[in-house]
């Protein structure tokens, strides 16, 4: 049989062309049908539709046998048959296949994975955990093709190459390297768009599924390359997938992210137009050493092809990696599936709700609404994401907008919310408010270049304008009544004070003595103080815990915690550096993290996993099991907080003593407590209180006990 797109000749019974990889039975139709078209052209046989009669019976017609061709008759066949030829290689060969859609209509699928393991990988091995537990997987390799894409990352822990680009095909020994390139930058679109469309041209099936597997920024974009500093932005993947196979008539089945924060409305409308369906995260997504939620995935997909089921498939894989390393469950999750399809109606009717939603005259309650509204990476995080529909419910009382309709749709949009969050729905939306200047800036150039709502874009820009013109209150707390006992204290608030704070913590420092009595160790941190009946209080009864040796029991030291509630999931934390043991889990040999505090069945505190800190401007997500490791060093915080005349200095201006403290512990010997503040010690609570602009106040220190 011969390929009418490239000429090459096939066997007979072959479904696609060695050379091209066009679809002979598709295309030997069309040459078939081309060759009926000219050759009636050519023989002046017109091509007419049949006449219907009003009963609906079929007339014969009669055709004139033509007595020749004149000049102008033989001019307008040449010109038809150059047509009719021109419209048949924009069909065949125009458009990367945009047109002629070429995919097998079987249940068989691909799965492409765009990995790089940035720091991830380097400093944590957790894209190599990855790789090997795909390798581990019981994958149909008959009905399922798995391909890796790698590259842009600095340091590897397998065989992956830092000095090249790979493409790997699972096989049953494993990935093996099926294509190789100079190393190239992963934050390009081409680079996503070769690899998209070398995959399409060389393993037709009946579905398509891609996964990012990378850092994530929210509507920053995810895949940040190690060498070259650059990442994949939106407009970036809109111009990947412009160039790709996939379109509006040939759609990617399911996008998935391996990421943290892109579980947005602004990165699902870059891909409504490219696939089905989309998975991803409003929240952090976490890993460790040993995660296996690629592998899950693929070893649970043979006997499903659905995208819906896909996209289950993976979160449950994420569910059931975190059920691993997050014994009690202290991490929030928020992955969801998203029908792309109804996302343009979301941001249409986004569009008209938020042109009535009255920044003028409802300024300080809708920043009071966006105060209190869980961000997602973190209060204090540049990427300002918070949850959609949660939005939504919480100003439309100053909107006169149909709210209900937008709510409709969301929910209509989302497949299936998994989270453990009660404020979050499955889609979250850029509302600038914590990240400062310079990133509304940067994020306002990204909403420029997005075909987005106009109305919501501004929105945020007359938000963030009013908020600009809003300055701080003048408010000082030297003449505050306060009244407190060992275990609380209570704040009492003007008039003024009540209308305008809406939210505060405190923390609670033990005072030091000798050569550093003009410091104060942090021993408690917490958002768990409560606003009511004009007081702020604290509460403090048996909250703070002391660590010890568990062969020297009288020798106890408070250590620093922060206990910190978010929309219902507690997390209790300490700084700490963890020294490695000769099991070599990590390089460096040490790692900066924060602890996570857990209680047992019996309310003990004991050391839970570490989560690793950021070490640059992206969140690591990584977690480790502390039963890998010998020794923790536990870090004491004391800054010194007052001035020379005694009043507290603001946060950033707090300074530390040059030698840094700490508790050293072996992590088999190491006990915690829980307990009140000791009777013979100095202790102090301060309070930071934030209004609806989210300016911070610091109270006076308030001496606990007197």
């Amino acid at each position: 049989m011969r390929c009418f797109k490239c000429g090459n000749d096939n066997p007979n019974n072959a479904l696609f062309c060695g050379t091209c990889g066009a679809n002979l039975n598709e295309n030997q139709v069309l040459q078939q049908a081309a060759y009926q078209q000219a050759q009636q052209v050519y023989q002046q046989q017109p091509v007419y539709p049949q006449p219907v009669n009003p009963n609906n019976q079929l007339q014969p017609v009669t055709y004139q046998q033509s007595t020749g061709l004149n000049t102008n008759q033989k001019v307008i066949i040449v010109v038809l048959l150059f047509v009719l030829l021109g419209l048949l290689c924009v069909m065949l060969f125009g458009n990367k296949g945009k047109t002629l859609v070429t995919r097998a209509k079987d249940n068989k699928k691909t799965i492409m994975i765009y990995m790089v393991g940035s720091n991830l990988e380097s400093n944590s091995k957790i894209a190599t955990a990855e790789i090997e537990a795909m390798e581990r997987a019981n994958v149909d390799l008959e009905n399922t093709n798995v391909l890796l894409y790698t590259g842009g990352t600095s340091k590897w822990h397998n065989y992956v190459s830092n000095t090249e680009n790979a493409i790997y095909k699972l096989t049953t020994d494993g990935f093996t390297k099926i294509e190789t390139y100079p190393k190239k930058n992963m934050g390009d679109a081409s680079t996503l768009s070769d690899f998209i469309q070398y995959t399409y041209d060389n393993y037709k099936t009946g579905k398509y599924y891609l996964i990012f597997y990378d850092h994530g920024g929210a509507i920053d974009g995810a895949i940040y390359d190690d060498f070259t500093k650059d990442h994949l932005s939106l407009e970036d993947f809109d111009k990947a997938m412009k160039n790709s196979p996939f379109n509006s008539k040939n759609k990617i089945d399911a996008i998935i992210f391996r990421t943290c924060l892109n579980g947005t409305l602004e990165v699902a409308s870059v891909f409504d137009d490219y696939a089905n369906y989309i998975v991803y995260s409003e929240e952090l997504t976490l890993g460790s050493s040993s995660s296996n939620v690629l592998g899950y995935f693929v070893d649970s997909v043979n006997d499903i092809s659905d995208p819906i089921d896909i996209g289950n498939a993976f979160i449950d894989g994420y569910n059931k990696q975190m059920s691993e390393i997050d014994l009690f469950e202290s991490q929030p999750v928020t992955y969801s599936i998203v029908d792309l399809s109804k996302i343009k109606t979301v941001v249409s009717k986004l569009d008209d709700y938020i042109k009535t939603l009255d920044v003028k005259t409802y300024y300080k309650e809708i920043s009071t609404v966006r105060n209190r509204l869980y961000q997602y990476g973190s209060d204090s995080t540049m990427y300002d994401m918070v949850d959609l529909k949660e939005f939504i419910l919480q100003t439309k009382q100053y909107s006169t907008g149909n709210s209900d309709e937008l709510i409709k749709a969301i929910d209509e949009a989302v497949i299936r919310n998994n989270t453990n969050l009660s404020g979050s729905h499955g889609i979250s939306v850029y509302f600038p408010y914590n990240g400062g200047s310079e990133y509304l800036k940067y994020f306002t150039n990204v909403y420029n270049k997005l075909d987005f709502s106009s109305n919501y874009t501004s929105f945020i820009k007359s938000f963030s304008s009013a908020k600009g013109q809003t300055s701080a209150f003048s408010f000082s707390f030297a003449s505050n009544n306060f009244s407190n006992t060992e275990n609380e204290v209570k704040l009492e608030l003007t008039q003024e004070q009540q209308e305008n704070i809406v939210k505060s913590g405190y923390v609670v420092f033990e005072r030091l003595t000798g050569d550093r009595k003009d410091y104060y160790k942090i021993i408690y941190e917490s958002n768990n103080s409560t606003i009511e009946n004009g007081f702020v209080s604290t509460h403090m009864n048996n909250r703070f815990i002391k660590v010890y040796d568990e062969d020297t029991p009288d020798d106890k030291s408070y250590i620093a915690l922060v206990d910190i509630t978010r929309d219902g999931v507690n997390k209790k934390t300490v700084a700490a550096v963890i020294l490695d043991t000769d099991k070599d889990i990590l390089d460096p040999t040490y790692m900066v993290s924060s602890n996570l505090i857990i209680d047992d069945d019996n309310g003990t505190p004991k050391l839970g996993n570490m989560e690793l800190i950021s070490r640059d401007d992206r969140v690591q997500g990584v977690i480790y099991d502390t039963s890998d490791y010998d020794v923790v060093d536990i870090m004491e915080s004391s800054p010194k907080i007052l001035d020379k005349n005694g009043k507290v200095i603001p946060l950033d201006d707090w300074t530390y003593p040059k030698v840094r403290y700490g508790v050293e512990l072996k992590l088999n010997k190491a006990k915690l407590e829980y307990t009140n503040l000791d009777s013979d010690g100095e202790y102090y609570v301060l309070f930071l209180l934030y209004d609806y602009n989210n300016n911070y106040y610091l109270s006076d220190i308030i001496k606990v006990g007197e």
